[in-house]
């Protein structure tokens, strides 16, 4: 009843009836804007064409997929479809390449949606100040873990202040590389470097081409094995099921049911490979809520996984990179949290929980992918099944993967403090004359600097959705390092039954139904520590 009668006030029902008026307008005009944005990023279909030559370092493999040759000669690389972007990025040796893709990155839907952002920006603060607030932050963290826009802020400039030295250390590991690679000891680092020499540090330092992993995870055993851990853990069973309204040809369904008493859980479809006209991202949509319609009733959730992967080529399946399928582990997470659901309303479960805690069990199902137990279930060579990833190169991937946690954490940091500049700001005036300058500031003070003239905050998706929010993946990540940590120690290590059950009771089911700090609490048996966290950033040092 709290619950409600605050989302009442938050509502602006105790406001005069003309205020009321005014701020339904207000929310309205919002809400358009919003969708325009979003829009506008996904609608974006800019193509930057390179030669062969420009794409030097390419792999071969990524060039033979469908659509990317042209009729003459050269490639069509689209910046806003993820697995396009972030293979380029990572692998062409021309620096000139890398920064052309990215300026146009930086730079899509920036005509069309600084204006709206601008709108959006100020209609958030008058709303919030018209309900009371001071700021938009301060209303939208209301009701999440953080609590007020103050409390956002110190966590982020802690977090910065904190990673300084791991930063500078990432940061000149990487710039070495470049001097090396070009025979300038003055040689500057930019933003359209990091992935690039990311890529050839991990290379070099551990022996391992990201790229030629892709072998080892083919899209659909990698999916097969993906439902056996979940099963396994949570005990389910997942099968696909007829399709009989599919909104693509190859959208798939399946339906999710408890191991032991069969009953169903829910549905979930996956619409798997880019096209055309789509969602352009990664990420899980509810289509139909869990809730308790009866005392014999309860109506169980419908879910949809949307996923950009590599098509297939024309002499290999569809393989995913070692990032990829931690994104599909942890989107498959949003599935699971919402599928879960026991929460009597719909307005409490799955995922409907405070917005800097949704991530975290997600976030904790990333860790299984460290261990070889769960890799053996389904990592293996496409062309020969039976050869698995070996230990060595398991420890060595997830050093790999940490080696650089001050380069990923403070670029979390500036999209973090970014969001917050735009929403925490009590001059609009000053917001509104300086959004572009002050954000781009933000940015190179705390990661780097965006190529010259562009304007990231108006690609910048979570403005839309997760604004106010965005600090909170690098919270729910101080949670989730407990949760695994959990496992870790356990007899039966990350696929361990009897913890896998409480982790579905405790956390998955509970949703929102009660304070999501009593469901951690439950699941620990304590309050949550920010040890493991801290213990995960110092073993992701960088080997000398």
């Amino acid at each position: 009843m709290q619950d409600v009668m605050l989302d009442y006030k938050r509502l602006g029902y105790d406001l005069s009836e003309d205020d009321r008026k005014q701020l339904e307008g207000m929310n309205k005009e919002l809400a358009r804007l919003t969708t325009d944005f979003s829009r506008n990023i996904n609608e974006a279909d800019d193509v930057m064409v390179f030669t062969l030559k420009e794409l030097e370092g390419v792999p071969e493999g990524f060039l033979k997929q469908k659509d990317l040759l042209n009729a003459y000669g050269t490639y069509d690389i689209r910046p806003g479809v993820a697995n396009q972007y972030m293979t380029v990025m990572r692998t062409a040796k021309l620096a000139e390449t890398r920064r052309r893709l990215m300026d146009a990155r930086f730079k899509q839907a920036m005509d069309a949606n600084l204006p709206i952002l601008a709108k959006m920006v100020q209609l958030r603060f008058d709303i919030a100040r018209k309900l009371g607030y001071k700021t938009w932050a301060d209303y939208q963290t209301e009701k999440r873990m953080a609590g007020d826009g103050a409390r956002v802020k110190t966590f982020l400039k802690d977090m910065v202040s904190g990673l300084e030295p791991r930063f500078k250390e990432d940061v000149e590991h990487l710039r070495q590389l470049k001097v090396k690679e070009t025979g300038d000891d003055a040689a500057a680092l930019h933003m359209w470097d990091l992935s690039y020499y990311k890529n050839q540090y991990i290379k070099d330092e551990f022996a391992i081409d990201r790229e030629e992993m892709r072998r080892f995870f083919p899209l659909q055993p990698t999916l097969e094995g993906l439902f056996e851990v979940y099963g396994i853990v949570f005990g389910l069973e997942i099968q696909e099921i007829e399709n009989p309204d599919p909104w693509f040809d190859d959208v798939s369904l399946y339906v999710v049911s408890d191991n032991k008493t069969h009953q169903p859980l829910g549905l979930f479809y996956l619409d798997m490979f880019p096209r055309e006209g789509k969602y352009n991202h990664f990420a899980q949509f509810t289509i139909v809520p869990g809730a308790r319609l009866s005392d014999e009733a309860y109506q169980r959730p419908t879910v949809g996984l949307i996923c950009n992967f590599p098509p297939p080529g024309e002499e290999s399946p569809s393989l995913l990179s070692f990032d990829e399928v931690t994104t599909l582990f942890h989107e498959f997470g949003h599935c699971m949290h919402s599928i879960l659901t026991e929460a009597k309303y719909a307005r409490f479960a799955g995922t409907q929980v405070p917005q800097d805690f949704v991530e975290t069990p997600s976030q904790v199902l990333e860790y299984w992918l460290t261990d070889k137990n769960v890799l053996d279930l389904f990592a293996g060579d496409w062309q020969d099944r039976d050869k698995k990833i070996p230990q060595d190169l398991i420890d060595k991937l997830d050093m790999a993967e940490n080696a650089l946690i001050g380069l990923d954490y403070r670029a979390q940091m500036a999209f973090g403090l970014i969001d917050m500049e735009l929403h925490n700001h009590q001059n609009m005036a000053y917001v509104q004359r300086n959004m572009v300058e002050m954000t781009n500031d933000i940015m190179k003070e705390v990661y780097f600097a965006a190529p010259s003239g562009s304007a990231m905050i108006a690609n910048f998706g979570h403005l839309a959705g997760y604004d106010a929010g965005y600090y909170g993946y690098a919270w729910a990540d101080v949670i989730a390092a407990d949760l695994a940590e959990s496992f870790r120690v356990s007899p039966g290590g990350f696929l361990d039954k009897d913890l896998g059950a409480l982790l579905r009771k405790e956390i998955f089911s509970k949703g929102n139904s009660r304070d999501v700090n009593d469901s951690v609490r439950a699941f620990l048996g304590r309050d949550y520590s920010v040890v493991p966290f801290l213990k995960r950033i110092e073993a992701r040092k960088v080997s000398e």
